[in-house]
């Protein structure tokens, strides 16, 4: 399970240090076939993107949107199928990280769920 975590970590940080996330197709590769990502935000508005295609263009948005942003995963955790994350965002030119939380539920070697809580 948490090689399946690093390696979802591994490729969103490739991603996002290019505008046009030069790897999509290998950061796909880690999601089962018809993935769902659920998305918490600050305001409390849930997004659900379903399907391959929408979080890859997700990812594109937030690569184009925030080009350079690190990813810092703080700690992890595994229960089961889950792996919970602590992770901070680190934009370019922010002068402190914004905290959140992931928790991606594996199926079959694959992130078959993926929710993102921000505080």
């Amino acid at each position: 399970m948490l090689a399946v975590a690093t390696a979802f970590n591994a490729e969103r940080e490739v991603c996002y240090s290019s505008r046009e996330c030069p790897n999509i197709e290998e950061l796909m590769a880690v999601f089962s076939d018809e993935p769902r990502r659920t998305e918490i935000q600050r305001n409390n508005n849930i997004v659900l993107l379903e399907g391959r295609d929408a979080i890859a263009a997700d990812h594109l948005r937030v690569a184009s949107s925030f080009t350079g942003r690190r990813v810092e995963t703080t700690s992890m955790a595994v229960q089961g199928r889950n792996v919970l994350m602590l992770q901070l965002n680190w934009d370019p030119g922010a002068a402190e990280p914004n905290p959140f939380t992931s928790v991606l539920r594996i199926e079959d070697g694959k992130v078959a769920h993926w929710v993102l809580v921000a505080p």
